[in-house]
């Protein structure tokens, strides 16, 4: 430390944490970083030391896995045991990554033959992938401040970029960035469902690969438990578990996914300086571990947070929320830093129905992603992905919301597990392909925002007492459940708003 009070050592341990970079040459980083070569040593990984790296190959075909990767079927498989049985299982890459759709984890995936070489993530995008296509050739990273640092970037003049970046609606929507596109020019964010063709430099969507089958609510609610309760017992066994748990849906359904593991989990709420103690937020899930016996604990986030892990924070990626970092450090680094946080994002992929629309506009649908409608950018921004993707939609039998959330509005949760990683590992097990797919597969109605009894029925299935306690009681919500049950909750905003 020196006389600024600067702790240059810690600054320097947590800055960029378990990222990594793709670059057409080595870069003269921090001498503790791994690097292997990628396209026949044409492109250079550069990977932080904390982020677990596996690498599997054969006479032909070498995978690069960043992160780690989770078989609901075999929870005791590690990394290396799930790239050989799909190295063994799969001939070229279209068949590859098809098998991986039953797989979950937080990962990014490097697939290399004779024919090609590719790169993609996991079912929701938690591990990022930025790209760069430039003069000196593609450029890849977990976050655009590190490819900052050692590329020579650009501001992105596009109509509107800076004023949106800029704006209050930006702020006050927690930096909920909108597009693919990003605030420097010619470097976008991968959205799921797409992979990187790493010698072309050209992004190509990988699913749907065919229309969703309907299935029924009892049979995508026995299936989904069996691979929720899978992947639970999975990551269970790669490191010790922490999960909070409030008084919503998403949750309660993975607290139910826990029974049988619950011995070797902490279950946890944070309480917010805005949050009173009577809340519901915090007495129903405080009342339903007493019932259970479970012990349950009340974590304060404190108000203040170290100058250098905060320099840090704020450093590593493009979008940070500087209100996160008292909990952050407080609880996530200070307490659990070697522990692995479960969090229950990435389902309102599943729980997002509020009815039948009519007419799918970038208004509506901003409203869904932490916007009111009244931003141009973000308006025109959804606008753009409706435009390009309703037809495919239609054609493939899937919600157009549901999938606009997937591919857009995940980005957010993704920008949050990167800037979690400067503290603690985040996992969510609804980052699976065909878990999704099975979820979605129901009688949209089943799917209500509002009274989810797709999600009432799994929790029946896997641990029926945690409902002993009601999920998000309100005047409100009742409400609003019944009009989408009924279909009128768009035609009811729309009486309000002219009256």
């Amino acid at each position: 430390m020196d006389n600024t009070g600067y702790d240059k050592l810690l600054y320097e341990r947590l800055i960029y944490r378990k990222q990594y970079i793709i670059m057409p040459y080595t870069i003269d980083g921090p001498s503790e970083w791994k690097t292997y070569g990628i396209r026949n040593d044409r492109l250079v990984l550069h990977v932080h030391p904390e982020l677990e790296v596996t690498i599997a190959d054969d006479e032909k075909r070498k995978i690069v896995l960043l992160g780690y990767v989770l078989d609901w079927q075999n929870p005791e498989y590690g990394n290396g045991d799930i790239l050989k049985m799909l190295l063994r299982e799969n001939r070229d890459f279209d068949s590859f990554i098809e098998a991986t759709f039953s797989l979950g984890g937080r990962f990014v995936m490097i697939y290399e033959d004779d024919k090609c070489c590719r790169i993609y993530n996991d079912a929701a995008g938690q591990m990022e992938l930025y790209y760069h296509k430039g003069s000196k050739g593609l450029a890849c990273a977990t976050q655009l401040p590190i490819m900052k640092r050692y590329m020579e970037l650009e501001m992105n003049t596009d109509k509107g970029v800076q004023e949106f970046y800029e704006s209050e609606d930006f702020a006050n929507s927690l930096r909920q960035w909108v597009g693919e596109d990003t605030i420097y020019k010619a470097t976008r964010r991968l959205n799921p469902n797409f992979y990187l063709d790493l010698i072309e430099g050209e992004v190509v969507r990988y699913w749907p690969l065919k229309p969703l089958r309907k299935r029924s609510r009892q049979a995508s609610s026995e299936m989904a438990c069996w691979m929720l309760k899978g992947f639970m017992n999975a990551i269970s066994r790669r490191g010790k578990l922490i999960i909070p748990v409030t008084a919503g849906w998403d949750s309660r359904l993975v607290l139910a996914a826990t029974k049988d593991i619950r011995d070797r989990v902490t279950y946890y709420i944070i309480k917010y300086p805005w949050m009173d103690d009577e809340s519901k937020e915090m007495t129903i899930p405080r009342n339903m571990f007493e019932e259970l016996g479970i012990p349950f604990k009340v974590l304060n986030p404190g108000a203040e947070a170290d100058l250098d892990f905060s320099r840090a924070y704020m450093d590593n990626t493009a979008y940070p929320i500087a209100e996160n970092i008292p909990g952050a450090y407080n609880i996530f680094y200070r307490m659990f830093n070697d522990r692995i946080n479960i969090t229950s994002q990435v389902s309102e992929v599943v729980r997002n129905y509020c009815g039948t629309i009519k007419s799918p506009n970038g208004k509506l649908f901003s409203t869904f992603i932490g916007y009111e409608g009244n931003n141009d950018y973000v308006v025109r921004m959804c606008d753009k992905w409706i435009n390009k993707n309703s037809k495919l939609a239609k054609e493939m039998n899937i919600d157009l919301l549901s999938l606009f959330i997937w591919e857009e509005g995940l980005g957010w949760e993704a920008s949050q597990r990167s800037q979690a990683d400067i503290a603690i590992e985040e996992y969510s097990p609804f980052s699976c392909r065909n878990l999704l797919e099975m979820l979605l597969s129901v009688n949209d109605s089943y799917r209500n925002k509002y009274n989810c009894s797709l999600y009432r029925s799994m929790i029946e299935i896997m641990w029926p007492e945690v409902l002993g306690e009601p999920v998000k009681p309100s005047f409100k919500n009742t409400l609003n459940g019944a009009l989408v049950s009924m279909d009128m909750l768009y035609s009811a905003k729309k009486i309000f708003k002219k009256l």
